[in-house]
């Protein structure tokens, strides 16, 4: 059969023939899309799973392994059971392996103290940590026969057998065993601890003896160690050391310490009771007079006294300030009686002066209602006391002398004048320069020179000056070994081959300025603030002394005096005078007065006093000529001095205010006295004047060194 043509765009496959001959249709197998593969079989599917599980966990563990260090941790005893919390590890014995980490550890043993504490595993290799696990106290059970023991351990009491001692630490212990009559027993124990108890047995030996007595009368009440036993004739037991003692009434008590060793049998033998002392009873008005029998002292009043029964005794009643009294006394056995002795004072006459009024009066501490101007006292020593508001209280003590009148004379202070009155009148400059107290007290004088004074100059103008502050001066003038402690090159050079730089003259051939900057180092060395101020090795000023308190603002430190100190000091006396020369007023000075320009010095000095000898040249060593009214030596002559103040024409505006400095600035300072060079008597008098810059150097010019409280 022929298929008809299609027209359609198929294409075209080969055309089969159909015979009888391959008719039949054959089926063929059918796989479906996707499975063309073989199956596996089922335990090779469960198999691959483990597989990937036992790879991952050798992974870890080589990796664990790896990175993990190994611990080691011994500790004893080797009993002990060791956890460590905070992470996996692995234990070999004693050996761990752990990562880097923070860890608890905790070891315990049954009898040791659990032990805790923190473990830090770090990056080292290997480690070791050592743990002593400490161990649980022990306890002792102590009975001893007789019961009752005081136990002592370690010098602490515990309390009476039978009786356990509980938490011992472990180690050596000392145990004492102490009973009333029995002999104390001493044990050293070794407590083995581990919460375990020990025992400790102990038989105590006895520790008295049997001591027989007899007494004449007998039946006298035998007591040992205050416990009554028996009545004598008897034997009784005693411990070495205790008292024993015999009563019997009417009787003197009898007494004896007993020696006797543990098991001894003593006999005292027949003891004699004597009769019983009588009592006497002794007051006496005053009370605490002294009270003698048969010339021995026995105390003081009241008292009670045993005296030997029937016979006479001499009672001797003493007080000092009382006359003395006396009693003979007999009494009978065991009674008592009563003396009461009234002394009769002893008195002096003391006149009593206080100043200031107002103040109250002690005599033996008992305030008296008015200061009396007389007392009549016992012959004895007495204590007056005057206190007053505001002042400091002042405590004398006297004794009465009967028939002889005494003074007695209060003055209080305030604590200001006291302490005022401690202070050293003379005192040592770490210079080696004495300076000697000073207190003007308000002194108000008159400095310069009255116009028909022979010798005045214009700038010694009369101007009143008032001193209020108490002020240190030096006796002295600075020598040369004094200065030069301070500058050990300076020299102050020689005149005409006569030489001014022995240790002992004075200084010169220094400005004001080398004279302050010395003051300055001065107070340094005694650690006083420095007076002056200084700015590039000059000074540029001085510490403000207005105030009342002189140690403010450094006002104590060393200084130069100001040229009122050294006037009030040079030419003021005490009753107001003032000199017109250093040695009085009379001119020519007598000789040896002072160093000044005298015969000797006529090769050297244009000008010289006539018919004057003082022995030097040029300048003396300091103080070799007499001290004036004041203590102060070469006032006038030897050296002129530098002072404080800058000059003036006339003297400073402000002389008139109290404890002046002079004025504020200036041209130049003030040179105050004469020296070794002067000669006439316009430079002998000591209201001269003179006056430098402060950069002046001569070498007739040195210093003298003050300073206020």
């Amino acid at each position: 059969m022929t298929k008809p043509s299609d027209n359609s765009q198929t294409p075209q496959t080969p055309q089969t023939k159909y015979t009888e001959a391959n008719a039949a249709i054959t089926p063929v197998d059918f796989t479906p899309l996707g499975q063309g593969r073989k199956r596996l079989p089922r335990n090779w599917q469960l198999l691959w799973p483990l597989t990937v599980a036992c790879l991952l966990a050798t992974a870890a563990a080589l990796w664990f392994l790896n990175t993990a260090r190994a611990v080691v941790i011994e500790v004893e005893p080797l009993s002990a059971t060791v956890d460590i919390d905070g992470g996996f590890n692995l234990r070999f014995a004693e050996h761990f392996l752990m990562l880097s980490g923070n860890y608890q550890l905790r070891a315990s043993a049954r009898g040791y103290q659990t032990h805790q504490q923190a473990l830090l595993v770090d990056a080292r290799e290997n480690q070791r940590h050592r743990l002593i696990l400490n161990k649980l106290p022990g306890h002792l059970a102590i009975s001893t026969l007789p019961p009752g023991a005081t136990v002592t351990i370690n010098d602490k009491e515990h309390g009476a057998t039978p009786l356990t001692a509980h938490d011992l630490p472990s180690g050596k212990h000392k145990i004492i065993l102490s009973h009333p009559r029995y002999l104390s027993q001493k044990y050293s124990i070794d407590i083995e601890g581990l919460d375990k108890t020990q025992t400790l047995e102990a038989a105590l030996e006895p520790a008295w003896g049997d001591v027989s007595i007899a007494s004449e009368p007998s039946g006298a009440s035998i007591t040992v160690a205050q416990e009554h036993q028996a009545v004598t004739p008897a034997t009784v037991t005693a411990v070495n050391g205790q008292e024993l003692i015999l009563n019997f009434p009417g009787r003197k008590p009898w007494k004896k310490i007993i020696s006797i060793a543990p098991g001894e049998k003593i006999d005292l033998g027949l003891i004699p009771l004597d009769p019983a002392d009588a009592e006497l009873h002794v007051t006496s008005q005053p009370t605490k007079a002294s009270v003698t029998v048969d010339g021995q002292y026995r105390g003081t009043s009241p008292i009670k006294l045993e005296l030997s029964p029937d016979r006479s005794h001499k009672i001797s009643v003493f007080l000092a300030g009382y006359s003395d009294a006396t009693r003979t006394i007999k009494l009978a056995s065991g009674t008592q009686e009563e003396l009461n002795v009234s002394l009769a004072a002893r008195l002096g006459t003391v006149n009593v002066s206080v100043q200031p009024p107002g103040a109250n009066f002690y005599i033996d501490g008992k305030i008296q209602q008015t200061i009396p101007t007389s007392l009549r006292l016992p012959a004895r020593p007495h204590v007056f006391k005057v206190s007053k508001s505001g002042y400091v209280s002042e405590q004398k003590t006297l004794t009465p002398k009967p028939g002889v009148q005494q003074s007695l004379r209060f003055s209080l202070q305030t604590p200001e004048q006291k302490q005022l009155a401690a202070i050293p009148t003379r005192i040592q400059s770490p210079g080696g320069q004495t300076l000697k107290l000073f207190r003007p007290n308000n002194s108000t004088f008159t400095m310069g020179a009255p116009r028909r004074e022979q010798g005045r100059r214009a700038n010694e103008v009369q101007r009143s000056a008032t001193l209020s502050k108490p002020f240190y001066l030096s006796t002295k003038e600075v020598s040369n070994a004094e200065y030069k402690k301070y500058r050990s090159g300076h020299s102050s050079s020689h005149v005409k081959r006569l030489t001014l730089d022995t240790g002992k003259q004075p200084v010169v051939a220094i400005s004001w300025n080398d004279a302050a900057l010395y003051c300055n180092w001065l107070s340094e060395q005694q650690g006083l603030t420095p007076f002056y101020k200084v700015s590039a090795g000059k000074v540029s000023g001085h510490a403000d002394t207005s105030s009342a308190d002189n140690d403010s603002d450094g006002s104590n430190g060393y200084r130069l005096p100001t040229e009122a100190e050294w006037a009030w000091v040079a030419r003021v006396r005490a009753a107001g005078t003032v000199l017109k020369y250093p040695w009085g007023n009379n001119f020519p000075p007598t000789a040896k007065a002072a160093n000044i320009a005298d015969n000797s010095a006529q090769q050297i000095l244009p000008a010289v006093l006539t018919n004057y000898q003082d022995g030097f040249k040029v300048s003396a060593p300091v103080g070799s000529f007499s001290a004036n009214h004041n203590g102060l030596f070469d006032l006038g002559g030897n050296v002129s001095e530098w002072v404080h103040d800058y000059y003036g024409i006339s003297f400073n505006s402000q002389s008139d205010t109290a404890d002046s400095l002079g004025p504020e600035s200036g041209q130049y300072r003030v040179i105050r006295g004469s020296s070794w060079r002067h000669g006439r008597i316009i430079e002998l008098r000591s209201s001269y004047r003179d006056y430098a810059t402060e950069n002046k150097k001569r070498d007739d010019l040195g210093f003298r060194i003050a300073r206020y409280l």
